[in-house]
Formats: C-alpha cells, structure tokens, sequence
C-alpha cells in the first residue's frame, strides 16, 4: 500500500486467471476497455467476496451504501488502459486498495482517491474534496480537516497527490480517515509541515518524539503521509508516516521502542517472517506509522508495515510467510487464507504484488496483522527469481 516509483502495463498473462482455488479456472477478469467493467463492479464485487470470507454471511446494504459512496460517481466509468489520474495508492496506479485486519475482533477497510472527470491534480483534488462533503452526510466529522486545510491543502499546480479517504467497512457509525501529503510543497517542507499540524491539533510535544527515534534521517523525505481520524470531534488522533531507506531492522526497533512498553524483538521477528532473512531494506522501504492524541507525548500506536511484494518471488511465498507468522502469533490464518482467495483474480504464484503491504502493530496483546490486497486494476508485477523489484512493462496491443 502507499507506495509508487514505476508504472506497469497489463500482460496477457495476468488477465484470465481465477478467483479460486488457487490457478484453476472459474472467472476471467475482462480487459479494460470492455464497457461492462468498471472500477465500481470490480471493486463491489471483490468487497462482496471478501466480506462473505471474513464474515460468513452476505453483505449487509449498509455497508454497501458506505462503499458505493466512497467510489461513486467516478467509479462507473467503463475502465480503461490507464488511470485518468496515476494515483499513488497502487504500484501500478489503481486508485483503491482494501485490507484486511487479522485480531479477535476482524476488520475490512477501504483506502481510495477519489478520480476527476478530467486528468490532472487540480480536478483530482477538487473530487477528493468532494468526497469530503459526502463522508460528512454519513457522519463524518470534518473539523480537523478544516483545521488542516491551509497548511496541507495550498493551491499549487501539481504533487503526487493532495488527499485520501479510507474507511472500515463495517456496520454501526462510520469510522473515516483523510490522508494529507506532508511533500505537497515538496519533501524539504515536510518537517515544518508535520510539525505545524500536530502544533495545530494541539499535539506539539509529538514532534520531538518522532525526530528523537532516529535524528539522522533525510530531512522531509521519509515522511510521506499524515492521517487523521474523521470520527471524533475533539479528540484528534493523527497518524506520521515515514518511510526508511536503508532501513536495518535495528532503525525499526528504535521506532517501535518509542511506546514504553514495548519488548524488543517482535519487530525484528516480523521482519523475518515476512522477507525470509533480517535484512537491510534495499529493494523498497518498509514504513514506520505512529499514531498521537493528545493525551500523551507517547505514540498510543506504533506500526511497522513492510512491503512484502519486493521481498517475495511471487504471492504464493508472501502468502506462506503470512500464514504460518499469524499461526505463531494466534491469529486466524484460514480467515486471512478465505479473504486472500476472495480477493485474489489470478494464481498466487503468477507474479508478486497481490500482498502488497502486511503490517504490525507492535507492543499489543492479542497481535494485531493487517495485510492489504493490491486491486492490480491496470497491471501485475511479474513473478521473478530475483528480487529485483523492477516491474516488467509488456504491452497489450488493444
């Protein structure tokens, strides 16, 4: 999740597969480009397939309401070879993701930007805002936003994006998030920023917490989003995101020791359990999240997401790696193996990509596991021997 540097085509190969059991044939997914599908049918029905996996009955119309909501009206355009808007939410541009929490209490979730009618970042932002509008009449709250707007929100020509809206799908009161780009004005900008808005939100002692873990990091690079909760008037919680190039498994322990009762280790073991060795991240960086209220100078929340897609030949390994960690840590791994299969559109081992983040919460009791499937609307990083990380960029001659 979160994370993009290359565009990818759409092969041949990646197009035609089934949705279970692994690699047999049962659906075919159409090509972009055929009228009857569109961003809004797929993703419904992989939301549809997904719920039935995690929850054993079908759907109910009010969480379908919630979602049709967060895709709707940009969604029912027939879906095509390529983005109007190259969001950055999937590696190959597909503006949409959906997740899955693994604890005793299990969790889907939605991250979407919404699209224009129109390429380009102003009408993309300007539709991302109109979803803000329409997240209130469910009952989101958007006075934090509002608080926000002039420091993350500037009118300049153009940025990797301008914000995000994420959900849990589920019944009962809405639970919404945005996301805001700390780079908006560019990455160096993005300390002052961050630390202008936690300032604002009346969390001015989280700033300091975040640069004491690791003073030496690039100055603005690393920290690519700010998140806050759309739920609870008065009581902000906003989330840092940072990214680490080069990061070593001790950087992450260093991040995770910022809640005081952390036990060193679960990090370095995660790391482990999802890239098979305890490496220095080279191919892509893993990102450290930590969640602040202001109720504390301590993160309530510190979480290790690791992109698990460049550090695994193909999503049959990711997805082996993912079952027997939750199996150790006493969590559902038939229940991560049903959602895995209700979102999956082609054999796990034809390329790498589907898993594209699993992340930690580190420090709690029960383990709390989130591992969040790429829609792959526009492309499908080939299965490798090698970890390059490279996408391959094979064309369909439509």
């Amino acid at each position: 999740m979160l994370d993009v540097l290359w565009r990818r085509s759409i092969t041949p190969d990646t197009l035609a597969f089934a949705r279970t059991p692994w690699g047999s044939p049962m659906s075919v997914l159409s090509l972009p480009g055929n009228s009857r599908e569109t961003v809004a049918t797929i993703a419904t029905q992989r939301f549809e397939s997904i719920w039935e996996a995690v929850h054993g009955v079908p759907c109910p119309a009010e969480v379908r309401s919630v979602l049709s909501r967060m895709i709707l009206p940009w969604g029912a355009r027939a879906l095509s070879t390529a983005p109007m808007w190259p969001s950055d939410i999937g590696n190959d541009n597909s503006p949409f993701e959906f997740s899955v929490v693994l604890a005793p209490a299990a969790e889907i979730r939605l991250v979407v930007e919404a699209q224009a009618t129109v390429p380009g970042f102003r009408a993309t932002r300007d539709a991302c805002l109109r979803l803000n509008a329409a997240l209130a009449e469910f009952g989101a709250d958007l006075n934090g936003v509002e608080v926000l707007r002039d420091i993350f929100l500037p009118d300049v020509l153009h940025a990797r994006f301008a914000l995000w809206h994420a959900v849990t799908l589920a019944p009962g009161r809405l639970r919404p998030k945005a996301y805001f780009n700390p780079q908006i004005l560019g990455p160096g900008h993005a300390n002052k920023l961050v630390e202008s808005a936690l300032t604002r939100l009346g969390m001015p002692d989280a700033w300091p917490t975040i640069v004491s873990a690791l003073p030496n990091a690039p100055r603005g690079q690393d920290i690519r989003y700010f998140a806050l909760d759309m739920d609870q008037p008065g009581l902000p919680r906003a989330k840092v995101y940072r990214y680490l190039e080069g990061a070593t498994t001790d950087h992450l322990e260093q991040l995770a020791a910022l809640r005081p009762d952390y036990v060193r280790g679960e990090v370095t073991e995660f790391c482990r359990a999802m890239t098979g060795a305890s490496v220095a991240f080279t191919s892509r960086p893993p990102c450290v999240y930590m969640a602040f209220s202001r109720a504390s100078r301590h993160p309530s929340d510190v979480t290790l997401q690791i992109p698990i897609g460049h550090y695994a030949s193909n999503d049959g390994v990711a997805r082996e790696r993912i079952y027997a960690y939750l199996r150790t840590r006493g969590l559902d791994a038939d229940l991560y193996d049903r959602a895995l299969r209700a979102a999956a559109h082609r054999p796990l081992e034809a390329g790498t990509g589907l898993h594209s983040y699993v992340s930690l919460r580190t420090g709690v009791t029960p383990a709390r596991v989130t591992v969040y499937f790429a829609a792959e609307l526009y492309g499908v990083q080939s299965a490798r021997p090698s970890l390059s990380g490279l996408f391959e960029r094979r064309v369909l001659p439509f």
